[in-house]
């Protein structure tokens, strides 16, 4: 098996120019849906060319071959990792133009999603709601933007709920020799959750029983930050 990098996307729209006013570089791609289109767009040097260099037939050659590798990583975060791609280019008047026809191939499906979290703490009622960020599931297309947005949901609602030490100790996406299927596993270690041990209250004018009064946290509460923040506003707001 093999793992497969991540990604980061850019999504843009197709300008082209030379240094020649009238000359322009049209590239079409067809094939694939819009939000595949763009991403492909991102990733084309053809597109990114500088503005004040000259077109000529060899340097658009090069570029739109270049292409094809460039589009066909930009296809893999949604899965696709075996597209067909051909790419012809031509000139007409004062433009070139150059065509991409893409075949997606079979996409990579899920077909293993493993996500275990390892804390101190047995039925965590806490964290009752994890499988909330579970983005992919068996049978889903394989789609490392969610699996990326995944891995950083689940780490933060862990350390929203107390568990400050948390950290992944496995995070991988194995691919099979096909290119099939894909084996998500996700370990994270969550350590012990923080609790609140003490809380001190600078009195100012203020007594300290008419302060009390603003706190929504309390010693031995689980140390959740949202609440933390909430009773310093209310705090602010009445001192």
């Amino acid at each position: 098996m093999q793992r497969i990098a991540t990604y980061t996307f850019f999504f843009l729209w197709l300008c082209c120019a030379t240094a020649h006013a009238l000359e322009t570089c049209i590239v079409d791609i067809r094939g694939i849906s819009p939000i595949y289109e763009n991403n492909v767009r991102a990733a084309l040097s053809l597109l990114h060319m500088d503005p004040t260099a000259q077109i000529s037939e060899p340097h658009i050659q090069a570029l739109a071959v270049k292409g094809v590798g460039e589009a066909k990583t930009a296809l893999v975060p949604f899965g696709y990792l075996q597209p067909e791609i051909t790419v012809t280019w031509q000139q007409s008047q004062e433009q070139w133009i150059v065509l991409y026809d893409v075949v997606p191939g079979q996409a990579t499906v899920v077909k293993t999603l493993q996500v275990l979290l390892k804390g101190t703490v047995t039925n965590d009622p806490y964290l009752k709601d994890m499988s909330s960020f579970h983005y992919l599931h068996p049978g889903d297309v394989m789609n490392h933007v969610l699996y990326e947005q995944m891995k950083v949901d689940l780490l933060d609602e862990a350390v929203r709920q107390g568990y400050l030490d948390a950290r992944w100790v496995q995070h991988e996406v194995q691919i099979s020799p096909n290119l099939r299927d894909a084996h998500i596993y996700l370990h994270l270690d969550l350590g012990t959750p923080y609790t609140i041990e003490s809380i001190d209250i600078n009195k100012n004018y203020f007594n300290t029983h008419f302060l009390t009064g603003f706190l929504n946290v309390h010693v031995g509460d689980r140390y959740i930050i949202e609440n933390i923040l909430s009773t310093q506003s209310r705090l602010n707001s009445n001192g």
